[in-house]
């Protein structure tokens, strides 16, 4: 399921219905999965990239049109030393860190699966990668 995560959703409802004050993410990072991370991030550790060293930072968005927006800045995946795999989702975090420190905000599918080795470089160009809200 693409979107926002589960806890993203109950966040800004919370705040529609002026239950709680919603605190925007001031940094956001991407990885690459090679499954749907669903609502939940229940398949997110089965990521193509690491944590730590794989997930790169979105500096910038598009401007918001039609419940989706777009990667503002090039995203480039450095896989040296991944295992081989296809990544075909996409997950957004606000830490890279720790999981423990990290908040899931959501995912999407790549438009088309991507292949790599240990000696990949995957590269987004601006407004390449999609991030859709339904």
């Amino acid at each position: 399921m693409a979107g926002l995560s589960s806890d993203q959703e109950d966040k800004i409802l919370k705040a529609l219905v002026n239950e709680a004050a919603y605190t925007n993410p001031t940094t956001w990072y991407v990885e690459l999965n090679t499954a749907d991370p669903t609502d939940t991030a229940a398949t997110a550790d089965g990521n193509s990239t690491d944590q730590t060293a794989g997930a790169v930072q979105v500096t910038s968005w598009a401007a918001v049109s039609a419940g989706a927006t777009s990667n503002g800045n090039i995203l480039s995946f450095d896989m040296t030393g991944a295992t081989p795999a296809t990544a075909s989702h996409f997950s957004i975090w606000n830490h890279i860190t720790t999981r423990a420190a990290a908040n899931y905000l959501g995912s999407g599918s790549l438009t088309a699966s991507e292949a790599f080795t240990a000696t990949s470089t995957l590269e987004f160009a601006v407004g390449d990668l999609d991030w859709t809200v339904d």
